[in-house]
């Protein structure tokens, strides 16, 4: 065994996260805070109905440049796991605390330099795990 290489545990499957480095909120394992999304620039995020329609992309994002904007870098990143397209990024579903601690919504990551996160307004629930719930269902579409 190499130096840094670490011993497999028996009988546990190890498989390594490939987006281990994103932060818990933007993989949906923690509820992002509506009131830090206040602090973002103007448009940072927005509300949307939930379609199929909306959630795989359309709008009028072909002409969308990811390299202006204030979250230019993270769009850049959300492009490339989006498979090089603007817009919703497929199957990246995000908790949003609309209320403090009563109501959530589900929401949705956008390669969008701009507004990198939709807010789904027809997808709020009163518990964070219904909320949880809704989004990891819809993850496995």
């Amino acid at each position: 065994m190499s130096i840094g290489e670490t011993k497999p545990l028996r009988g546990v499957a190890q498989k390594k996260d490939p987006y281990w480095w994103m932060h818990p909120a933007y993989r949906g394992e923690q509820a992002l805070d509506l009131a830090t999304l206040d602090a973002m620039p103007a448009g940072g995020y927005k509300w949307v109905a939930h379609s199929d329609e909306m959630t795989t992309g359309g709008e009028n994002e072909s002409n969308l440049d990811a390299t202006n904007g204030y979250f230019a870098d993270f769009a850049q990143l959300l492009y490339k796991m989006n498979g090089f397209r603007p817009g919703p990024v497929e199957n990246w579903y995000v908790i949003v605390c609309v209320e403090p601690s009563k109501r959530w919504a589900v929401g949705q990551l956008r390669a969008d330099p701009v507004t990198p996160v939709q807010v789904f307004d027809d997808l709020i629930f009163d518990s964070e795990d219904a909320a949880r719930a809704k989004a990891e269902s819809l993850r496995g579409k």
